[in-house]
Order: C-alpha cells, then sequence, then structure tokens
C-alpha cells in the first residue's frame, strides 16, 4: 500500500479533522463562516490538504446550481464537506476551487507564533519569552 504523506502548514491557528487529528488547514486560509452544510454550520477555505476527493457530481443548493465533489479526510476517510468544481451563476464563481468544511467534522486548534518554542513533555520549560542577556562587560 505504501506511506501516506501528510502535510502540515502549520500557523497561530489551524483546523483538523475532529476525528483522527489530522491537519487540513491553517485558518489564515478562511474566506468565509457563513455557510452552511447538511450538519449545521460550515467554513469556507482558499484551500485545504490531507483530503480526498470524490466523483464531480451537479448540485443543487441554496445558492443555485454548482458542480462539486464531496472531500474526504485522507487519515480515516470521513466525509469533512466539498470542493466547489463550478458554478452556474456568475455571482457564485467566487466559489469555483473553494473547499467547504462542515464544523461538526472539524476541530480548530492552537498552533505556534513563528519562532516560538515548544517544550518537552515533562519539562518545565515553556518558554515563549527570551532568555535573559547577562554581560560580563562593566559598565
Amino acid at each position: 500500500m505504501g506511506r501516506l504523506f501528510m502535510e502540515h502548514h502549520g500557523g497561530v491557528r489551524y483546523y483538523e479533522c475532529a476525528n483522527c487529528k489530522n491537519y487540513l488547514c491553517n485558518a489564515a486560509n478562511i474566506i468565509s463562516k457563513h455557510f452552511f452544510g447538511a450538519s449545521g454550520r460550515a467554513i469556507l477555505f482558499q484551500n485545504v490538504v490531507n483530503v480526498n476527493m470524490g466523483e464531480m457530481e451537479q448540485k443543487q443548493m441554496a445558492t443555485g446550481l454548482h458542480h462539486a465533489r464531496d472531500i474526504f479526510c485522507q487519515k480515516c476517510k470521513m466525509k469533512l464537506g466539498w470542493m466547489y468544481e463550478m458554478a452556474h451563476n456568475e455571482s457564485q464563481m467566487y466559489k469555483e476551487g473553494k473547499f467547504v468544511l462542515e464544523r461538526k467534522y472539524i476541530k480548530k486548534c492552537k498552533g505556534f507564533e513563528d519562532g516560538e518554542k515548544c517544550s518537552s513533555p515533562g519539562t518545565a520549560e515553556s518558554s515563549t519569552q527570551p532568555s535573559p542577556i547577562t554581560s560580563d562587560v562593566e559598565q
């Protein structure tokens, strides 16, 4: 079967699969939080990774006719949402190539700031503060 390679783009906030904790996308990729799916609230993203796509289907949605593909977690195969392939209404074309993840199936996580250190498990050091600078030079 081979190895399964997963991407992780990091970030201060990111989203992962609620079922298996597989990284999906950085919160900086959010386009809109005003979407709804079959399970309730959803989020439109510019890009997601570590997903597999189903067959393209023509779907009648609240905003009109779209060609879309269901997207599934690459690790646990759970359905997470869909990807817009094509919109028939000109006002909806901004969605083409974008991804919708249903909030019920994803989890928002706190990442790390650039340069922030992650302490090893079991150590007291979880320093995000720079260490004090000492000098041997007399003043």
